[in-house]
């Protein structure tokens, strides 16, 4: 990892190890455009590949208010898939769950997606209850900009929250500028001093007329103020490493490395990934919290987390 703890740092920094540097500085292939373009498409790439060939996925989950009266609710761009939906009370228990049952199946009325990848929109076949939380668990596409800048973090408020604004010019990458794209994702606020660094939930995503913020559990010990920060994707040293790898690879074929160049970098590639696989496959294996049932009523199985 970066000196300053940046994972987005580390990977570019990692990057430009594998090439040629010469070839890519006082070029187009900045470390912004590094982190906004190869990276980001190769974030989507790794996490695609882990979701499909692993038993244990990465697996985000973001919370929904319910609206008397409402049943169609805007999901983020980010949503491949929807693993669990579930009720909590306003302590975090969780008191019921939901199953995408038909309109017409005799277990009772449930829930379905609509839309296309990218556009998708829940739909429930009965009010859910206002007076309770709907927190969704989701397998991601990794389809948000990560970006690296310097955000104002205001002062918890009622309930424990906290509000950053985003930086308008990031220092690596760029701010995703769709409605509730990082909602569900998760930010690491890095402070100068040598405080933790602070990982957070991003609990919602929004543009109040004149910057982008979002909202998370406010961070302990205290921050405010300006500090750094990055979004990026969840997870482990593995899983970044064959993001930086699989980039390099690709910036490497753009950049016309020779094919021994490329052939080294492609196996480093598929070494990270293989390590990242195995971390994912040991976790599922060693924690045995996700169980594979039928759905009655259902064409697939679905895999629901076990509390």
């Amino acid at each position: 990892m970066d000196s300053n703890f940046s994972y987005l740092q580390a990977d570019v920094e990692h990057i430009r190890t594998m090439l040629d540097a010469s070839r890519i500085d006082g070029g187009k292939y900045t470390d912004s455009y590094i982190c906004s373009y190869s990276l980001t498409h190769s974030m989507r790439n790794v996490l695609s590949r882990l979701s499909n060939n692993s038993g244990c996925r990465i697996l985000q989950k973001f919370r929904i208010t319910p609206v008397a009266g409402q049943t169609r609710y805007k999901l983020p761009p980010c949503i491949e898939g929807v693993i669990r939906l579930q009720f909590t009370d306003t302590l975090g228990n969780v008191v019921g769950e939901i199953q995408p049952f038909s309109p017409w199946s005799a277990n009772g009325q449930g829930w379905r997606l609509e839309g296309t990848p990218g556009f998708l929109s829940i739909v429930f076949d009965a009010t859910p209850d206002p007076s309770q939380f709907l927190d969704i668990v989701y397998i991601s596409n990794g389809d948000w900009y990560p970006h690296y800048g310097e955000g104002d973090l205001e002062a918890p408020k009622t309930g424990n929250l906290q509000v950053m604004s985003l930086a308008t010019a990031p220092i690596l990458g760029t701010v995703d500028r769709r409605e509730s794209a990082y909602l569900g994702s998760h930010v690491r606020i890095i402070p100068s001093s040598n405080a933790p660094v602070q990982e957070r939930q991003i609990l919602r995503h929004w543009h109040d007329g004149t910057d982008w913020k979002i909202e998370f559990e406010a961070t302990n010990p205290e921050l405010i103020d300006k500090h750094n920060y990055e979004i990026v994707v969840p997870g482990f040293g593995a899983l970044h490493h064959a993001v930086a790898m699989l980039t390099a690879f690709e910036l490497s074929v753009a950049l016309s490395a020779t094919q021994s160049k490329q052939g080294g970098i492609l196996t480093l590639y598929k070494t990270a990934m293989k390590t990242a696989l195995d971390n994912v496959t040991s976790i599922n294996r060693a924690l045995g919290f996700y169980m594979e049932r039928n759905v009655p009523g259902s064409a697939v199985n679905m895999t629901f987390g076990k509390n």
